[in-house]
């Protein structure tokens, strides 16, 4: 369990853990809700979700841009509740299973990886990252 010292917000994780895989985002999206589910951040977006989304794990909306904003929302919140000395991202030498792992340095880095191949206008396959740098709170 982690406790946020500023909000007293508890998240229903560890860390040193692998807490999900981007590579499965229903399983990702998931397990995110759970992990944030007495935040008020998970009651904001509870019913993001469609129902029928929910119950199948082969729904096309999975595959959406607007599930992909919508992880993307997630992580950044996942992010905004990281432990002093800590970092919110992917296991050194993944790039996908993501946890709080011990930050030997000042800086936190999220890389945000997508399972999802796009093709771009030429029809060739793009994998689509973005990554971003944050002080680490302090």
């Amino acid at each position: 369990m982690i406790t946020d010292q500023k909000t007293q917000n508890r998240l229903h994780a560890d860390t040193g853990t692998e807490l999900f895989s981007i590579r499965q985002r229903k399983e990702a999206v998931t397990r995110m809700l759970d992990i944030l589910k007495e935040t008020p951040e998970c009651l904001q977006v509870m019913n993001h979700i469609p129902a029928y989304a929910m119950d199948d794990d082969t729904s096309e909306w999975w595959k959406s841009e607007e599930s992909e904003n919508f992880m993307n929302s997630l992580l950044e919140v996942m992010e905004s509740y990281t432990p002093d000395g800590y970092r919110f991202g992917p296991k050194s030498g993944t790039a996908d299973l993501y946890g709080y792992w011990e930050s030997k340095t000042g800086r936190t880095t999220l890389f945000i990886c997508f399972s999802v191949w796009k093709a771009d206008m030429n029809g060739e396959k793009v994998f689509p990252m973005r990554k971003r740098t944050h002080s680490t709170r302090k």
